[in-house]
């Protein structure tokens, strides 16, 4: 039986985004390179999507999700020399961006961002025009609109 062999410069890892709209606004938070992105981030091995995003939009924002979450949306890209933390050389990696329509548990409570993040908005539809995003949510931004997944 044949397998595939990953070559050791190459890696796969799969992002999850929470696109959480409030009065129509979407929710993006912005990185230490002055970008914004979608809440989310990397599922950990052994973890089922739905508990990994609760996870990551508890550390990010210090916030609950509602259970009913959709997935509207994907895109994949390549993220050149990505540097993993485990002190291993960077790599090749092509990231899979899953999007999921979510609901905040409590909307009113305050937003308290992790280290990762220097601050948040809630932008309009016609806000995003000329904003920098990262190349994943940049990709599913587009996506969204285009398809109109997102501002009905």
């Amino acid at each position: 039986m044949n397998y595939y062999q990953l070559k050791d410069s190459q890696a796969f890892l799969i992002t999850q985004k929470a696109v959480i709209i409030k009065n129509n606004k979407i929710l993006l938070l912005k990185n230490e390179k002055g970008c914004f992105e979608l809440p989310g981030g990397l599922l950990e091995m052994g973890e089922e999507m739905e508990t990994g995003l609760e996870r990551e939009i508890k550390e990010e924002l210090n916030l609950s999700l509602k259970k009913t979450k959709n997935l509207i949306t994907c895109c994949d890209y390549l993220f050149k020399d990505f540097k993993f933390n485990d002190g291993a050389k960077t790599r090749d990696t092509q990231i899979i961006a899953l999007a999921f329509k979510c609901k905040l548990e409590n909307i009113r409570k305050d937003i308290t961002l992790s280290k990762e993040h220097f601050s948040f908005a809630w932008l309009t539809k016609k806000e995003l025009n000329g904003c920098q995003f990262g190349t994943g949510t940049g990709k599913l931004i587009k996506k969204m609109l285009k398809e109109k997944l997102i501002f009905d």
